[in-house]
Formats: structure tokens, sequence, C-alpha cells
């Protein structure tokens, strides 16, 4: 049984419309999906709880099928991973030219690998499940400098204690409990550096 706690409407939608035709009518048809379905609802901004889940399968079978999903040692462009992992908020930049002005618009997951390799997902807090979308922002951009101090702050073991985490980025109070939680995700990979991944995730799940 998995438990969605994060899907991005908008890269799992924007995925969705890059399958070519021939290809969406092959998957849906294996998925038992009906597409008119989203022909119906294509002028709504975003596609309801079941439309998503049917779009999310369908990417995924697709970046499946050509090869782009990895695992979260050896990344391709996607990977996909379970392991503990814990969550919560991160401070990004309001504007992307004043690194002085920080408020907690993403969400982020922190995990490492069996084999040592050190994970974070960060996406935009308004693809958390149940938060309210109307009072979070809808733009989400990470700095590549921004990407490379998640990184460092990685080579610290991952300690759910420690409220000085990624120096200061996240904020001290963890999401449901500071303890790690054992997720399920799939993600774009954004940064593969030295055992050290940052991805951007399509969905993350409690298993």
């Amino acid at each position: 049984m998995r438990f969605d706690i994060y899907k991005s409407a908008q890269k799992i939608s924007m995925l969705f419309d890059q399958v070519p035709k021939q290809k969406l009518d092959q998957l849906a048809v294996e998925l038992k999906i009906d597409l008119k379905v989203f022909s119906a609802t294509a002028s709504t901004r975003e596609p309801d709880a079941k439309g998503l889940d049917e779009k999310l399968s369908v990417v995924l079978a697709a970046l499946e099928r050509e090869g782009q999903i990895g695992t979260a040692d050896q990344p391709r462009s996607y990977f996909r991973g379970e392991l503990p992992m814990i969550w919560g908020d991160l401070n990004l930049p309001s504007n992307a030219e004043d690194e002085s002005s920080w408020i907690p618009r993403s969400i982020i997951f922190c995990g490492k690998t069996t084999n040592g390799t050190a994970i974070a997902l960060v996406g935009s807090h308004r693809y958390l499940i149940g938060s309210d979308a109307s009072q979070t922002a809808t733009a989400f951009y990470i700095k590549p400098s921004t990407a490379f101090r998640i990184a460092a702050a990685l080579e610290s073991d991952i300690d759910p204690s420690d409220n000085i985490y990624l120096e200061g980025l996240i904020e001290p109070q963890w999401h449901e409990s500071p303890v790690q939680q054992n997720l399920e995700f799939v993600a774009k990979t954004f940064l593969n550096l030295d055992g050290k991944i940052i991805g951007s995730p399509l969905y993350v799940a409690l298993k």
C-alpha cells in the first residue's frame, strides 16, 4: 500500500503532454486508462487526484521504457528509490536575485542509501498533499549556488535531532515526526556530485 505525501502536478502534467500520441495510446490501453477524460479536462489548471494518478502512471511507464529512470546509487535523467528519510521545510530566497529574503516555500526530503549515497529531494511546498495551495508560492527555483550549499551540507550525517541541519536552511520543526520514515520516490536528477544527489521529485510516498 502506497500513501502519497507529495506529487508535482506541474511536472507530471508537463511530462505527460510530451509523450508521443502513438506511445500514449499504447500505454493507455496497457494501463486501462481512458484518455478522453484528459481531453475533457484539458482546460482546467491541474487534474483531479484520480487524473493525476493516471498521468503519473503513464509518465513512469514511458520513462521506464526509454531507460531514463536509474537508481538512487546510479541515477540517470531520473532516479527512483525507497529508503529512510526525514523531511521538512526548506528556506529559499523569495526572489532569485536577493538571498537576504528567505521564506519557507519549499519542501526537502533527505536520506542516505545503504551504499552511502546522500539524497536530497527538493520540491515546491504547493504539491505537498494536504497543504493549502492558495497560501503557498507557486514559483519554484533553485539557484546553482543553493544546490551546492545543500550538497555540501550532505557531507554530514543525516540526523533528525540536529536542529541546525543544512546550516539553517531547514526549519527546525520537522513534519509529522523527527524520526526517519521509509519513503518511496521518483525524481528528476538535478545534481549528481561525489556521492551526493539532489533531485526534484515527481512523487514521494510513505511505504
